[in-house]
């Protein structure tokens, strides 16, 4: 069942710029939020910082489990640690 957003909620839209435009790519783009510095606010702030680096927001798992997307990071965090085995390698 979708959600209705009212005009007081607080949410983080990720989206694309594509074309010259911007597109929100689904329902999991829009997170509500508590407020401007709540906990998923700057955990994102410091991936985003971190040049998209899923190892800075790693001690955040637990936000991520909460939202629905512990298993994105998991899967994220897993490329970064292959791609450091086989760099490592060379």
């Amino acid at each position: 069942m979708a959600q209705v957003l009212k005009k007081e909620i607080k949410v983080i839209v990720f989206c694309y710029e594509h074309e010259g435009s911007y597109s929100i790519p689904g329902k999991n783009s829009i997170l509500k939020i508590n407020e401007p510095n709540d906990p998923i606010s700057v955990s994102i702030k410091k991936y985003i910082k971190t040049g998209q680096n899923p190892m800075a927001i790693k001690e955040d798992m637990k936000l991520w489990v909460k939202k629905g997307f512990g298993n994105d990071l998991k899967q994220l965090i897993k490329r970064v640690q292959c791609k450091e085995t086989f760099d490592d390698k060379k």
